[in-house]
């Protein structure tokens, strides 16, 4: 079988581990992810979360490389990307927060869950308020397909 290219932003995190690094998809011109296909804009407007050291990284601008990465067909998968929209509980703002992180790829929902939640218990929505991380704000979470 020939491998499959996808294309991505591929930013150094500079946390527990220089060589750590997060693959995002290419993002639409207004910053919306809508297909692997589209236009990459000047920076990723959620927050990626090391889940190996838990530090939140905000509004990511691509000063690592543009790249194409080729998904083997046999061997070690990539990572999963995962994004995960949590709501602000404060009364009447319900505004949404998107963190995106990386995790060994084919593992269950609830681990990955945990492990967000064991390195994170708060977060701030961009109205500045602080809520807690738990499955009351939690709206979504969704595994990337690459």
């Amino acid at each position: 079988m020939t491998p499959r290219l996808v294309s991505f932003f591929e930013l150094n995190l500079g946390c527990c581990d220089p060589r750590r690094s997060i693959a995002l998809p290419r993002q639409s011109p207004l910053g919306i992810y809508e297909h692997l296909s589209y236009r990459p804009t000047s920076a990723w407007p959620a927050t990626c979360l090391c889940i190996n050291c838990g530090r939140l990284f905000d509004n990511l601008e691509p000063d690592a490389r543009f790249a194409q990465l080729e998904l083997p067909d046999q061997g070690l998968p990539l990572p999963d990307l995962w994004q995960f929209e949590f709501e602000c509980d404060r009364q009447s703002c319900e505004r949404l927060r998107d963190i995106y992180t990386t995790y060994e790829a084919g593992a269950p929902e609830a681990e990955v869950k945990n492990a967000v939640f064991r390195n994170i218990s708060t977060i701030r929505c961009s109205a500045g308020h602080e809520f807690a991380v738990n499955d009351a704000t939690l709206k979504r979470m969704e595994r990337f397909p690459w």
